[in-house]
């Protein structure tokens, strides 16, 4: 956190200003949902991340370095820095749907659970994308 610099702080305020009033005022519980869909998520969101990283690198020329908290997300020539941040977002918003529909309903949220499989398939997707970089993504 100490060497976070203006853009890492600012990431940091917006994700901790969503996460406020997911907390406080949660989605409601709707009846019929299904588990699977959280595993389902999981792998869309690994798979949506491997192909616009290889679209991207292939067809448009940019860079797949790996991203930091401190880049810009908005930067087109890294687009992983904003699937990064994507990323972190769908995990903060579901924690907090999950966190707060816990509190207020005692129940357990697939909508929350959802956010989160799907943030994490993003984190997930960008771990296998610079590992198929090899050793331009490594020496970043």
């Amino acid at each position: 956190m100490k060497n976070w610099n203006r853009t890492g702080k600012i990431k940091a305020v917006i994700l901790a200003a969503l996460f406020l009033p997911n907390l406080l005022s949660p989605v409601g519980v709707p009846g019929q949902q299904n588990p699977a869909m959280v595993f389902m998520l999981f792998i869309f969101g690994l798979a949506s991340v491997f192909l616009t990283a290889k679209v991207s690198s292939k067809i448009l020329r940019r860079e797949i370095i790996k991203p930091t908290w401190n880049d810009n997300p908005l930067t087109i020539s890294k687009p992983l820095s904003f699937i990064h941040f994507c990323s972190f977002f769908f995990v903060v918003i579901g924690a907090s749907v999950l966190l707060g529909t816990a509190i207020q309903f005692h129940a357990l949220s697939f909508y929350g659970l959802s956010l989160v499989s799907f943030g994490f398939g993003m984190l997930a997707g960008i771990r296998l994308v610079l590992k198929g970089a090899g050793d331009k993504a490594a020496k970043i």
